[in-house]
């Protein structure tokens, strides 16, 4: 359970202290200097399993960790004007690639965990011919980045 303190009431903004609990906060992490100074919020991420005392096996693959790094670049990216058709289909198709990923490998050594790498491998295709599609600053180095975990896939799935 979190500890809120109230502050000044005289200040015209309203601070909260985290006194107690977890490190962060739905993502975020608030830290408040004197009373009437300034609040500094700063987004925290934390580390996918180093932090961790127990992991999935899908958390500690390079792969699984590429295709989250480029899900989130495609989340960021900068589409052009009217291709944000493709934008939605990019994130989607990345968004398969990870969910995929992570159901194929905690179904290890089944048709069903099998066919969900072989999905995942499809999605990371579709993925790396949206980025063909436009000119975007970056896309090349996803590209590269999804081929990596094309092969990764391929091999895991046979």
């Amino acid at each position: 359970m979190l500890g809120l303190d109230l502050l000044s009431e005289l200040d015209a903004r309203l601070v909260l202290a985290v006194t107690s609990g977890p490190p962060s906060v739905a993502g975020f992490a608030a830290r408040a200097t004197e009373p009437g100074g300034e609040v500094a919020f700063s987004q925290t991420r934390r580390p996918m399993v180093d932090s961790m005392k127990h992991a999935f096996d899908h958390e500690n693959l390079d792969c699984y960790r590429l295709a989250v790094k480029v899900n989130r670049w495609f989340s960021r990216a900068a589409f052009p004007r009217g291709r944000s058709n493709l934008r939605d289909q990019g994130i989607r198709a990345s968004d398969s690639v990870v969910c995929n990923v992570a159901e194929g490998c905690s179904k290890k050594g089944t048709v069903v965990g099998k066919s969900n790498l072989l999905t995942a491998l499809g999605s990371a295709g579709e993925c790396c011919a949206v980025l063909d599609c436009v000119s975007i600053s970056g896309s090349v180095e996803q590209q590269d980045k999804l081929r990596r975990i094309g092969a990764m896939l391929y091999k895991m799935s046979h």
